[in-house]
């Protein structure tokens, strides 16, 4: 399934999508003076790139203890995929359910509190038809993580 098209963007869209990447709370009016602009055209900048999908939401990463991140790498049928995103939508622990090429069709990030909610996302996809194998990538050690 092939992602649809986003608008071109000029390097004021640039600067203002590093801007909110580096801070997603940092106000209009400190963005508008970090780029020379006013307010309102900075207002209308950040509604469009909203509106067009370069700017798809706002998160915050958590600090501290974050329990227990996993990825699972899952091989299976074309026609498994569908019924397991379907299953998935149940899983507060899944952090995203990525298409992939290669050896492996399905990528999911996991994030739960314990081991044992980890292991009931991978028990709930390897009872889905069609699946044929899945791995359990637990993460160790977070090396870097962007800002």
């Amino acid at each position: 399934m092939s992602q649809p098209r986003l608008p071109e963007l000029d390097a004021l869209d640039l600067q203002l999508l590093t801007l909110l990447e580096e801070d997603g709370r940092m106000a209009l009016s400190a963005l508008a003076r970090r780029v020379r602009r006013s307010r309102s055209a900075i207002q209308e900048r950040v509604q469009r790139l909203e509106r067009s999908g370069h700017i798809a939401g706002y998160t915050i990463r958590r600090g501290g203890p974050t329990g227990v991140r996993a990825y699972l790498l899952v091989s299976g049928s074309a026609a498994a995929h569908e019924r397991m995103v379907a299953t998935l939508k149940s899983f507060p622990e899944v952090r995203v359910c990525d298409s992939v090429s290669g050896t492996v069709d399905i990528v999911l990030q996991l994030q739960a509190p314990d081991i044992a909610s980890v292991e009931r996302v991978c028990k709930a996809v390897g009872a889905v038809p069609g699946v044929e194998r899945s791995i359990t990538l637990f993460v160790m050690d977070e090396r870097l993580r962007p800002r």
